[in-house]
């Protein structure tokens, strides 16, 4: 599996999870989780190397820049009240966000990396993306 297979993949389970936390507020915790961890993992393991690339530079920079955004969402609703109807509207949000933000990896900036990396580059780093995540949201 390359980086951006493995990277994809946790996309649909954070999908699954937006899904199980608007039906049960108390699948927020295991969401935030999994979206802290995907987002500084991406940056240390994909988003730095792209950075790097005159190609994927532009791109890369302003998906770490959309992971601030999506971060200071989830701030936000950590510290809103859960019973508060509006918190329902502000996970929704907040779905839509990362959505888009998920779209534009997906369509444009993982198509652009799997140009400028090798195959075997993008295999270490899907191992270690995997490895780092796993062992992250097991102690979470």
């Amino acid at each position: 599996m390359d980086i951006f297979a493995a990277l994809t993949r946790h996309h649909e389970t954070m999908r699954e999870l937006f899904a199980k936390a608007a039906e049960n507020r108390d699948f927020f915790e295991e969401l935030k989780n999994h979206l802290r961890v995907h987002h500084r993992n991406e940056e240390k393991i994909l988003y730095d190397v792209l950075q790097t690339r005159e190609k994927t530079r532009k791109d890369a920079i302003e998906a770490v820049e959309e992971h601030h955004i999506i971060e200071i969402m989830l701030v936000e609703l950590e510290n809103f009240p859960r019973e508060h109807e509006r918190w329902a509207i502000k996970l929704e949000v907040l779905e839509e966000y990362t959505e888009h933000h998920f779209e534009e990896e997906e369509k444009e900036i993982f198509p652009q990396g799997a140009e400028v990396l090798k195959e075997s580059e993008s295999r270490q780093m899907a191992e270690r993306f995997e490895m780092v995540k796993e062992k992250q949201l097991a102690v979470l």
